[in-house]
């Protein structure tokens, strides 16, 4: 569902009153909720229930997918070593405060390596693969994207509030918000939905 992709607010923002009335919080969130009460029953603490719940859903649902399109587009065979399952099994038994340091996040996994790898890995800071997609917004992609809002596509018009979406979309084209990755989600959703016979 599109809250899957984007913050539940946002996405009710940009949809019509029909596509509304078919969405709820309880859906976007039953999965989540599924795995948080299913943890409980095995009497996990509030940390270890939360890492759960993102285990079962972010991580399969949004993480590994991309990770494997990517690789498999590129050729590639990716290796999750931190997912090896008699791993996540013992990790899973550890206390949640024996998981987080008093001022640093990964505190049992930086203390496993220390000595191994240096300290300007482990501790240094967070790097990701960020996709410049604002700037591809306000750029190169934005013709596209317009064209996209402005579709007459019924599957578009049933989901989407064309004036909510180019609304926000001109809040990002000005600056006054930063939207790239929510609307780069959008952008593949209305590509998809474009692809589909009427």
């Amino acid at each position: 569902s599109l809250g899957s992709y984007l913050p539940p607010d946002l996405a009710r923002s940009l949809m019509t009153p029909q596509a509304k009335a078919n969405a709820s919080d309880a859906n976007l969130l039953a999965p989540y909720l599924k795995s948080w009460e299913l943890s409980g029953k095995s009497g996990c603490s509030f940390l270890n229930r939360v890492l759960h719940a993102n285990f079962d859903n972010y991580l399969f649902d949004n993480l590994i997918p991309k990770v494997d399109r990517m690789a498999m587009a590129h050729s590639l065979e990716p290796r999750s070593p931190f997912l090896d399952i008699d791993l996540v099994s013992h990790v899973a038994k550890i206390s949640g405060g024996s998981k987080i340091g008093p001022w640093h996040l990964k505190h049992l996994l930086k203390q496993t390596y220390r000595g191994i790898l240096p300290d300007q890995i482990l501790f240094g800071p967070k790097k990701g693969f960020a996709i410049p997609t604002g700037a591809w917004f306000r750029g190169p992609l934005k013709p596209m994207f317009q064209d996209l809002i402005h579709s007459k596509n019924p599957i578009y018009l049933e989901l989407f509030d064309p004036q909510a979406l180019l609304a926000y979309f001109r809040r990002h084209e000005t600056g006054e918000i930063e939207a790239g990755v929510p609307l780069g989600c959008i952008f593949m959703l209305l590509k998809w939905i474009a692809a589909q016979p009427c």
